[in-house]
């Protein structure tokens, strides 16, 4: 009796807890905070974050890592910290209700609210500011120095005149220097950059067009004496590019336009280089370069690049461009695109992509020393051309160009591989018609390595005596996506990098990593022994040094392109199948007797971690779907964790959700897995409507945050939850030719499952999706015999499979072929093969069958699915007289880029689902809709009674 009394008070309690916390509404979205940009410095002293709201002020934080005390910067923004730990340098942004209002009174942009730099002092905690700044730079490996331009307000007051400047004109740049706070000043800078040590400035200067005295040209500066050399000088119609510098600092190289003729002032480049020998920088490569092909120019569009000698220069050449006829008027232009049925690539596609095809140059080279001996790597027909390393005598080109027509339709890695003579010039194709993907090339350039799409295998070409090795045969385990279910060739699981000295690539299965020798002379080795596959956890390599990469839910490459050094630890990200718990391993490898052993692997999911280069001092940002985002410190290899911040305190006072993993099988007999969100608050005594979101396999996800946000596609699942509905997110495994009932195969009986349970209003169950989910959605309300849903939510759907099949993404300008033919749409044949399978998938052609009210979104700049689609299915629906809504938001993408079309959303999608699913009354958009003469005046969010 006691027990019982004392059981029933605890569950009073507990409903006293849950029904003071009240549900989400879209107010809340703007101040929930996220967090980003963490690091740690080289000693492990200090770390550093950003904490951001989704719209508002953020702040910068920085944390002693040995007292744990906490030091925040409001609006702080992109902190750099200098390489000897001393110095951070960030810029702290205005407050953000200035900038909105300036925006609201449309400001020009130099009366727009400024950001200042501020210069903190990790030690001290002092902290300088500067207002007004343009910008600011440091060198890559910075401990001195920082260089900043600030833009102050004009002078308005009317007995001053403003001096006019030219558009181009150069301005002050300020150079700090850390230790001793003083500042110099450079005049007339137009760009400026440090050297990688950060002790060297580069300056390009333009004065006024009526300044006599000051010269335009290139400057080398040296904080540390204040010496300042002239590189070259220039007139006003010439200009220069800041320099490229060898790796022993004696040679510098840079872009110059010299030619001042109006003909030839944009198209006659000049490469110049100077020594510290040289009163002025000279001349080395134009278009009069010995050797350059007639129809080709030197072009400014490809990064000037040393050999690690100095002594070898490459640059890029590009074709010479047809001129317009500027004489003949516009209005006599005939306005057209001519699409030829012979072309690799589609008009939409060349249009997408005329600025990079305008700049696309080819890789060529000249010796600095004696003979220039100019030599054009890249060609036509393999281009980019890519070295292992600039020293190299050999370079190599993976190319498309024989199989870039048939990309329309294939999305299979057809390839060629061409091996290039860096002396010469002169190609071997050494691979040819090839399923190809993967490529990389070993640290010191002695090997390639590439998967095999067609024979699922791995291969290794060695430079030196040009044997090619199949390095994965015999190894009894599949290197390729052992759950692929599409009609294209499996992907591979990826690599993580080579080891120091080109001794072993190491490949990714599906849990483990295998150290292969790129020669095949050594056994392969199961690096990580084993334990993925029989422990069901997905091994990849990471990076310890500064920030470690998250670990990988699921699948794909991992790691950093850095050799691992064989002699000592490495660390892998770690992803538990089963548990779907996330975390990190390290192997030992100086030890005589190496094992795989646990860093930590919690039911978490880690965003980022970053490791002290010389400490043991760890900073990460954990989460699940509970626990907001936190920053942790831990300094014993995870024994214990220190939890820095409370970033959103205020989820607390809310009623949040908890998330669970659910299986069931298919209408085929397959295992699945879901996710089953149920209210924090939840009563096993009530009922409660349910939602079904999908979109292909979300499992892995269950332990990610979900943070309140307004809609750009789909529900925001801690909304819905929080206001007491069930949320489902089945997995989906698919049959090809038939992914419609693939969809239905797969989560009616996992909802159907969930049904059996008192707690689920059957009667009131939805689906909602977007893009591929969105057609799902679309299809599967044309089969009531399976489940008659209340009400579905569909964003930019395909209703007609033969229609979308010749349509175009208008992001990529692709044609949509392949997506139909070998990926997502998975049908794997074309309308004239299987005519069939595009009716029985297309839901127009069943729309008479549908008996669930549609709310559909589709935006009418949408790059990814034609917006027609949209509109097919809703004046299909509004034909056949069914309940459908089509929300179009003008300019918008496939996903809402503006947040203030993504809160809309969020409104309309509650105001849907409630009135379905729980009764609320419907609002004024959904009984008589929003006359265009009300459109930006009336939204029509009112409820009718």
């Amino acid at each position: 009796m006691k027990k019982t009394l004392f059981t029933a008070t605890l569950l009073a309690l507990a409903t006293l807890t849950f029904a003071q916390k009240k549900p989400l509404d879209h107010s809340v979205y703007d101040g929930w905070k996220s967090i980003s940009g963490l690091s740690t410095t080289n000693d492990g002293k200090f770390s550093v974050f950003q904490v951001n709201a989704q719209e508002g002020d953020g702040y910068l934080l920085f944390l002693n890592n040995a007292s744990l005390t906490k030091d925040s910067i409001a609006r702080g923004s992109s902190a750099r910290v200098t390489e000897n730990d001393k110095y951070a340098v960030f810029s702290i942004k205005p407050l953000f209700a200035q900038t909105k209002a300036a925006k609201l009174k449309k400001a020009k942009p130099d009366q727009m609210p400024k950001d200042t730099l501020a210069i903190y002092n990790l030690t001290t905690k002092e902290l300088k500011k500067i207002p007004h700044l343009k910008g600011f730079k440091m060198g890559k490996w910075a401990k001195n120095y920082v260089a900043f331009q600030t833009t102050p307000p004009a002078d308005t007051a009317k007995s001053k005149k403003p001096v006019k400047k030219d558009k181009d004109e150069g301005s002050d740049l300020m150079v700090y220097t850390f230790a001793t706070g003083k500042t110099d000043t450079l005049k007339l800078v137009s760009d400026y950059s440090f050297s990688t040590g950060g002790d060297t400035l580069f300056v390009t200067t333009r004065p006024n067009s009526k300044d006599s005295v000051n010269k335009a040209g290139l400057y080398m500066y040296l904080p540390a004496t204040g010496l300042r050399t002239a590189m070259f000088n220039h007139d006003l119609k010439q200009s220069v590019k800041l320099p490229e510098v060898s790796e022993d600092n004696s040679r510098m190289v840079f872009y110059a336009k010299l030619d001042t003729t109006k003909k030839n002032k944009d198209k006659f480049i000049s490469i110049l280089e100077y020594r510290a020998s040289y009163p002025q920088a000279k001349v080395i490569i134009d278009n009069s370069l010995e050797g350059l092909p007639k129809d080709m120019s030197i072009s400014e569009n490809r990064s000037l690049q040393f050999s690690k000698q100095g002594t070898r220069l490459f640059f890029g050449i590009a074709p010479v461009m047809a001129e317009k006829d500027t004489s003949i008027a516009d209005s006599e232009v005939a306005k057209l695109d001519i699409w030829h049925y012979a072309e690799p690539y589609n008009q939409p596609m060349q249009l997408l992509n005329l600025s990079r095809e305008l700049k696309k140059s080819y890789l060529s080279k000249i010796e600095l020393d004696g003979e220039k001996s100019f030599v054009q790597l890249g060609k036509e027909e393999y281009n980019p051309v890519v070295t292992a390393d600039w020293s190299s005598d050999i370079a190599y080109a993976v190319s498309d160009y024989e199989y870039r027509l048939e990309s329309q339709w294939s999305a299979n890695p057809r390839r060629d591989l061409y091996v290039i003579d860096v002396k010469t010039g002169k190609s071997t194709k050494v691979v040819a018609d090839t399923y190809m993907s993967n490529i990389t090339s070993s640290p010191d350039g002695n090997f390639l390595a590439w998967y095999n799409n067609a024979e699922k295998q791995w291969y290794s070409y060695e430079f030196a005596n040009g044997n090619t090795i199949n390095i994965t045969k015999g190894i009894n385990v599949s290197f390729a996506d052992e759950i692929h279910d599409s009609p294209s060739m499996a992907s591979s699981y990826g690599h993580g990098g080579w080891a120091e000295g080109d001794k072993a690539i190491f490949i990714y299965d599906r849990y483990d990593i295998w150290q292969l020798d790129p020669r095949g002379a050594v056994p392969a080795i199961n690096f990580t022994d084993g334990m993925g596959r029989a422990e069901r956890k997905t091994f990849r390599i990471t990076r310890p040094e500064n920030t470690i990469s998250m670990p990988m839910a699921m699948r794909g490459m991992g790691g950093a392109p850095e050799a691992v050094n064989l002699k000592k630890i490495v660390y892998f990200t770690a992803f538990d199948n089963v548990s779907k718990g996330n975390g990190y391993y390290f192997k030992d490898l100086s030890k005589k007797k190496p094992e795989m052993k646990q860093w930590v692997l919690e039911p978490v999911t880690f965003a980022s971690i970053s490791k002290a280069k010389n400490a043991n001092v760890v900073a990460f940002v954990k989460s699940n779907f509970t626990t907001s985002p936190e920053v942790w410190i831990t300094k014993d290899n995870f024994k214990t964790q220190s939890c820095i911040t409370d970033i959103n305190p205020q989820q607390r006072d809310y009623n949040w959700g908890t998330v669970e993993l659910v299986n069931w099988k298919s209408a085929n007999g397959l295992e699945l897995e879901g996710l089953l969100y149920k209210p924090e608050n939840f009563n096993p005594a009530k009922k409660y409507p349910m939602i079904v979101y999908f979109y292909e396999r979300n499992s892995d996800l269950l332990h990610a945050y979900r943070a309140p946000a307004p809609s750009r596609s789909t529900i925001n699942i801690p909304y819905f939850v929080s206001n007491e509905y069930i949320v489902f997110v089945p997995d989906i495994a698919y049959e090809i030719g038939h992914p419609g009932k693939s969809a239905i195969d797969c989560i009616v009986p996992g909802v159907k499952m969930l049904c059996q349970n008192s707690w689920i209003d059957s009667e009131n169950v939805a689906i909602q999706g977007q893009s591929w989910g969105g057609y799902q959605v679309a299809y599967m309300v044309t089969q009531p015999q399976t489940f008659k849903w209340k009400a579905a939510g569909a964003g930019a759907p395909v209703a007609n499979m033969t229609s979308a099949y010749g349509g175009i993404r208008w992001g990529s300008g692709m044609v949509r072929q392949f997506q139909y033919e070998h990926t997502q749409s998975r049908l794997g044949k074309t309308p004239w093969e299987a005519l069939d399978l595009y009716i029985e998938n297309s839901p127009l052609f069943f729309a008479d069958k549908i008996e669930t009210p549609v709310l559909i979104m589709h935006n009418d700049a949408d790059d990814a699915v034609p917006w027609y689609q949209g509109i097919e299915y809703f004046t299909a629906l509004k034909r056949l007289g069914k309940p459908a809504w089509l929300l179009q938001y003008n300019k918008e993408v496939h996903n809402l880029a503006n947040r203030v079309n993504a809160k809309d959303l969020s409104i309309r999608l509650a105001q849907f689902f409630d009135h379905f699913l729980k009764g609320a009354p419907m609002p004024v958009w959904m009984k008589y809709g929003v006359p265009a003469t009300s459109k930006g005046i009336d939204w029509g969010y009112e409820l009718v009674k």
